[in-house]
C-alpha cells in the first residue's frame, strides 16, 4: 500500500505538468497568416534591394522565401523571374511565371509579365497571345495595351503599335513611360506636333533624360522649330559630347535656319569622331550641294565612295551633284558641258539602282534619271 500511494502522486502531478493543448480558432489562423506574409514582405524587400544592385543569386534565394512563406505573391513571382533574367537564365524565368501562374491563374500581372519575356525573346506569337489571354480577364490593363505597342514596335508595326500605345496612354494618362514611348512613335509616324505635347509632360518630369531629350529635339526638327531642336541637341551634348547621331541632328538644325557654317562645322566634328559615318557624309554633301558648292559636294562624295564604293545612296548623291552642275551649266547656255553632265547623273543614278534594295531610294534614283533625260534633250534642242 505504500508502493502505491507515492506512485499515484507522481502521476497525478505529471498529468498536471501537461500544458493544455488549445483549439485553433479563426483568430490564431488569421494571426499566423499575417506572421507569415509580414515574413514575405520582408524577404521580398531583401530580394528587391539584391535586384537594383544585380545581385541576383541573393535576390533568387529572398525571392523564393517570400513565395514559400505567401504563395500567392505576385511582386515576389515577377522579381525572381527578373533576377535570372538578369542571369540570362531565361528558361529559368519562364518556369518560374509558369509555375506561379499554375498555382494563381487569376494573376495577370504575372501573365503580362511572361508575355514581356517571350517579346524580349523575339517569341512574338507567343507574347500577343499572352497578352491577348490576359485582357481577356480585365480589358482595362494599361501595362498589357502597353506591352503589345512595344511588341508592334519591335515588329516595325507602327500603325498597330500607335493604336495600342494610345489605349494605354487613356486608360493611364499619368504614366510617364507611355506618354514617351507614345509620343516616339508619333515622331516615328511623321506625327510630331502630337509627340511634342507628349513628350515636353515626360521631360517636365524627367529633365535629365537624355533619350526624352533626343526625341523632343526630333519632334522640335520634324516641325521646323529648329531652335528648340538646337536647344535639347545642345543639352544633350553637354552630357554626351561624343554623340554622333546627335551631333548630325544639330548640324541639320543649323541647316535649317540657314545656319551654314555651323551646320558644316558640327558634321564635320560628326566625321572627327567617327570617319566613316554615312550619315554625316549624306549630310555634308546635301548640304554643299544645297549652296550650289558642287566643288566641294563632288570631293566629299568621292571620299566618302573610297570608304563605301558600293554604297546606292553616295552614287544617287553623286548623281544629284551631276545633275546640279548640268542645270547651272545651261543656264550659261553651256550646252555640251551640261549634255556631258547629265549622261554622267544619269550614269551615277543607274549605278545606284543597281547597288540599291531599298525601293524609295530606286524610286528616287529613277525620278533623278527621268529629270536628267529631260534637261538633256532640252539642251539638245537648244543646242542646234
Amino acid at each position: 500500500m505504500r508502493r502505491i500511494i507515492p506512485l499515484l502522486i507522481v502521476v497525478l502531478l505529471v498529468s498536471c505538468s501537461q500544458p493544455e493543448v488549445k483549439p485553433q480558432t479563426e483568430e490564431t489562423r488569421t494571426e499566423s497568416n499575417s506572421n507569415k506574409v509580414s515574413q514575405a514582405k520582408l524577404y521580398y524587400s531583401f530580394g528587391a534591394d539584391y535586384l537594383m544592385k544585380r545581385n541576383y543569386d541573393d535576390a533568387i534565394i529572398n525571392f523564393q522565401r517570400a513565395l514559400k512563406e505567401s504563395t500567392g505573391f505576385e511582386s515576389a513571382a515577377i522579381g525572381l523571374g527578373k533576377a535570372y533574367q538578369g542571369k540570362k537564365e531565361f528558361a529559368l524565368a519562364e518556369q518560374a511565371y509558369k509555375d506561379f501562374l499554375a498555382k494563381n491563374p487569376k494573376s495577370v500581372k504575372v501573365q503580362v509579365a511572361l508575355a514581356n519575356l517571350y517579346r524580349k525573346l523575339k517569341k512574338y506569337d507567343l507574347a500577343k497571345k499572352v497578352y491577348f489571354d490576359a485582357l481577356k480577364k480585365d480589358s482595362s490593363l494599361a501595362y498589357c495595351w502597353d506591352g503589345l505597342g512595344n511588341l508592334e514596335e519591335d515588329l516595325g508595326h507602327l500603325e498597330k503599335a500607335k493604336e495600342y500605345y494610345e489605349k494605354a496612354y487613356k486608360l493611364d494618362p499619368k504614366n510617364k513611360g507611355i506618354a514617351f514611348r507614345l509620343g516616339s512613335v508619333y515622331v516615328r509616324t511623321g506625327e510630331s506636333s502630337k509627340a511634342i505635347k507628349l513628350l515636353e509632360e515626360v521631360k517636365d518630369v524627367n529633365p535629365d533624360d537624355i533619350e526624352i531629350r533626343v526625341k523632343l529635339g526630333d519632334a522640335y526638327n520634324d516641325t521646323k522649330q529648329y531652335a528648340k531642336a538646337i536647344e535639347e541637341y545642345k543639352f544633350v551634348l553637354s552630357k554626351i559630347p561624343n554623340y554622333v547621331s546627335v551631333m548630325i541632328k544639330l548640324g541639320k538644325a543649323y541647316k535649317g535656319l540657314k545656319k551654314y557654317t555651323l551646320a558644316e562645322n558640327m558634321y564635320k566634328e560628326a566625321l572627327k569622331h567617327e570617319p566613316d559615318n554615312l550619315s554625316a557624309y549624306y549630310s555634308l554633301i546635301d548640304l554643299y550641294i544645297t549652296r550650289k558648292f558642287y566643288t566641294k559636294a563632288m570631293n566629299t562624295v568621292n571620299e566618302a565612295l573610297k570608304k563605301a564604293p558600293k554604297d546606292a545612296i553616295l552614287w544617287a548623291l553623286k548623281g544629284d551633284v551631276y545633275f546640279r552642275k548640268g542645270l547651272a551649266e545651261m543656264k550659261k547656255e553651256n550646252w555640251n558641258p551640261a549634255i556631258a553632265l547629265f549622261d554622267k547623273a544619269i550614269a551615277a543614278y543607274s549605278k545606284s539602282i543597281s547597288l540599291c534594295s531599298n525601293n524609295e531610294w530606286k524610286n528616287y534614283a529613277r525620278k533623278g534619271i527621268a529629270q536628267a533625260k529631260k534637261y538633256k534633250k532640252q539642251a539638245l534642242d537648244l543646242r542646234w
